[in-house]
C-alpha cells in the first residue's frame, strides 16, 4: 500500500465488489459459449493434446516410449495442449471445453489485478481496473477465444509481477522462485513473452532504479535464473537441440505497415477492432435466435456498427494528466504502468507480424490500471483529504461511463454474431461439418484448405483419420503427390470450403480437378454444409 494510506482507503466492501464484476466477466464471456465457431489457430494447440509428429508440432521428445510435444511452432509451446489435455479427459470435445477454461482463467487474472493493484495502488483504484478490464471488449474476446493464445501469458505476466512485489515486501525464495518461474512458463508459452519481459525491466530501471539495482545479489540472481530456467525449459531443450538456427524473425522496411498497426492499435482500444472480421456485417439475416435475451440482443443491436468505448479517450485525457499527476503520491506507480505499456508497443511495431491484436492485447488489462490510477490520482489532488466524498464520486462516475460503453460494444459484438453468424474462419458450420464427416465413416480424409484441420481434430478427440494437405500456393508438387495417393486409396474423402468462399489458396479445387481428371476419376460431392445463416460454407467430395 502507498505511504499516507490508511484502511479507509481500503473498505470491507471492496472485495466484494471486486467479486461481482469478475463473476460479470465469466457471465459476459460464457454467452452463447459455441459462438462464433472455433477457429483454426484457436485450436492449434491440438497438435500437443494429441501429438502425432506427422501431423504437426515443431519439437519433440520421446518419453516412455512416447512422442511427446513440447513446441506447436518454432515460437509456440506445448502448455495450453498439455493442459487441455486435462479437461478433455472429464469434459466433451466442443467450443465450451476451450473457451470456458480459458474465461476461468481471465477472471483469475481480474483477481490478480486486483491484489497487484492494491499494493502498488490501493483498493479503489485496484476496484475500478477490474471493473474497466472485466467489461472491456478486447480483453474479454481474446480472453474468450484465444486464438493468440494470450491467456496464458497475461496471467503468467501478471502473476509474476505480483509475487515480485511480495518478494520486494518479504525477500524470501517463496516469492522470488514462482515469480521467475512464471515469466519462465510465459517465455515457454510463446517467445512474445519477451516482448512483455523487456518491458518490465525498461519499465523497473526507470522508475525504481535503485531498488532493483540494490536487488541483484548472487543468492536471488541464482534463484531468478533457476525459476526461469524451469519454466522455459522445454524451449530451451527444443532451441539447442532440433531448432533451426533462425527463427525467422524480420523488421519491418516501410513505415506504412507500423502506421497500419497503430490503426489496429486504436481500434483495439476502442473495441471495434472484431468489427467484421469476427462476424458478418453486410450478410443477409438469418431468423432471430431463439432466447429472450438473445433476442433482446439483436433488438438493441440492430444492423448498426458496433459503437467505440470511450477508452482512447480515457487513455488521452490520463496522458494528458501526467503533470498533475505525477505530483501525487501514484506518480511512480503511473510512470511504471506508463513506461511498460510504451515500452511493449514500441517493440512490437518495428517487428514483421508483430503488433496485431493478439500481440497489442498482451498489455491488457495495464492500460485500464493506468486510467484508474490517473483518475484516482486526480480526485485525490481535486478534493485532497478534506473531501474523499466528493473525489471518490467524481471517480465512481467516470468509471461507470466507461464500463457502460464498454459493455454496449460487447453486447453489439455479440448482437452481431448472434444475427450474421460467423466469418468463413470462425464459421459455426464447422460444428456440422464435424458430423456430416464422421457419418461417411471414411478410411482417410484429405483437408484440402488450410484452416479446417485442428477443429476437426479437437471435435473428434483426434479420431478423424486426418491428413492436412499441403498449400498449393507454396507446395505444389506435394500437394498433387498429396492428392494422387489419397485417390488410389479407397475409403478417401476430401473435404474443403465450398467454391464461393474466398480460401487462402484458391487454386486448390482447380489442381483437384485436375489431378482427378488426368487419373481418370470423376469428383462428386457427397454433401455440402451450410451455417446457420444458409450460406453453403464446406463440401464434402470423393474421386471415383
Amino acid at each position: 500500500m502507498l505511504p499516507g494510506r490508511t484502511d479507509s482507503d481500503n473498505p470491507a466492501w471492496i472485495p466484494l465488489a471486486v467479486a461481482l464484476a469478475v463473476l460479470g466477466f465469466v457471465v459476459l464471456g460464457c454467452l452463447w459459449i459455441d459462438l462464433p465457431g472455433l477457429q483454426y489457430d484457436e485450436a492449434l494447440f491440438v497438435a500437443a493434446s494429441y501429438p502425432d509428429p506427422s501431423r504437426g508440432g515443431a519439437g519433440y521428445v520421446e518419453i516412455l516410449g512416447q512422442p511427446v510435444c513440447i513446441m506447436i511452432l518454432p515460437y509456440l509451446g506445448a502448455l495450453k495442449g498439455w493442459l487441455y489435455r486435462l479437461v478433455a479427459e472429464v469434459a466433451p470435445a466442443s467450443a465450451a471445453a476451450v473457451r470456458a477454461p480459458a474465461v476461468f482463467l481471465g477472471a483469475f487474472t481480474l483477481v490478480v489485478l486486483f491484489w497487484f493493484a492494491r499494493r502498488v495502488f490501493d483498493a479503489r483504484t485496484a476496484l475500478i481496473a477490474v471493473a474497466l478490464a472485466a467489461s472491456d471488449p478486447t480483453f474479454l474476446f481474446t480472453t474468450r477465444l484465444d486464438w493468440g493464445p494470450v491467456v496464458i501469458q497475461r496471467l503468467c505476466w501478471l502473476g509474476g509481477c505480483w509475487l515480485l512485489l511480495r518478494w520486494h515486501e518479504h525477500p524470501s525464495p517463496g516469492w522470488l522462485f514462482p515469480a521467475s518461474l512464471l515469466f519462465g512458463l510465459g517465455v515457454f508459452d510463446k517467445l512474445t513473452f519477451l516482448w512483455l519481459l523487456a518491458a518490465l525491466v525498461v519499465a523497473a530501471l526507470t522508475v525504481f532504479p535503485r531498488e532493483l539495482l540494490g536487488s541483484i545479489k548472487t543468492k536471488p540472481a541464482a534463484i531468478a535464473a533457476a525459476g526461469m530456467l524451469v519454466g522455459c525449459l522445454p524451449f530451451l531443450l527444443y532451441r539447442f537441440t532440433t531448432a533451426p538456427r533462425s527463427l525467422g524473425l524480420r523488421w519491418e522496411t516501410s513505415l506504412q505497415p507500423v502506421f497500419a498497426k497503430l490503426s489496429m492499435l486504436q481500434h483495439a482500444l476502442d473495441g471495434t477492432i472484431f468489427q467484421g472480421w469476427m462476424a458478418h456485417v453486410t450478410a443477409p439475416q438469418a431468423a432471430l435466435p431463439d432466447g429472450l435475451l438473445a433476442r433482446w440482443v439483436c433488438w438493441w443491436t440492430g444492423d448498426r456498427l458496433i459503437a467505440a468505448t470511450w477508452m482512447p479517450w480515457a487513455l488521452g485525457a490520463a496522458v494528458l494528466l501526467l503533470p498533475l499527476t505525477l505530483r501525487t503520491p501514484l506518480r511512480r506507480g503511473l510512470l511504471f504502468v506508463g513506461v511498460f505499456c510504451a515500452i511493449a508497443i514500441g517493440l512490437m511495431l518495428p517487428v514483421e507480424s508483430g503488433g496485431s491484436v493478439h500481440h497489442l492485447a498482451l498489455i491488457y488489462p495495464f492500460p485500464q490500471l493506468f486510467v484508474a490510477a490517473s483518475f484516482s490520482a486526480v480526485a485525490a489532488g481535486m478534493f485532497g483529504a478534506t473531501r474523499p466524498g466528493r473525489g471518490r464520486i467524481l471517480m465512481a462516475g467516470v468509471a461507470s461511463l466507461l464500463v457502460l460503453t464498454n459493455v454496449r460494444a460487447v453486447t453489439e459484438q455479440y448482437g452481431q454474431i448472434l444475427q450474421y453468424g460467423g466469418t468463413p474462419s470462425w464459421s459455426e458450420a464447422i460444428y456440422e461439418l464435424h458430423d456430416a464427416v464422421e457419418a461417411q465413416d471414411p478410411k482417410k480424409v484429405v483437408v484440402l484448405d488450410w484452416g479446417l484441420a485442428m477443429q476437426l481434430r479437437l471435435l473428434s478427440r483426434d479420431t478423424l483419420p486426418l491428413k492436412e494437405a499441403p498449400q498449393p500456393a507454396s507446395e505444389e508438387r506435394y500437394f498433387v503427390e498429396t492428392i494422387e495417393q489419397a485417390m488410389a486409396a479407397p475409403g478417401t474423402i476430401f473435404i474443403g470450403y465450398e467454391p464461393s468462399v474466398p480460401t487462402v489458396n484458391p487454386r486448390t479445387r482447380e489442381l483437384l480437378e485436375r489431378v482427378a481428371g488426368e487419373g481418370g476419376r470423376e469428383l462428386r460431392r457427397v454433401a455440402q454444409v451450410s451455417d446457420r445463416q444458409m450460406r453453403p460454407r464446406y463440401e464434402i467430395l470423393t474421386a471415383e
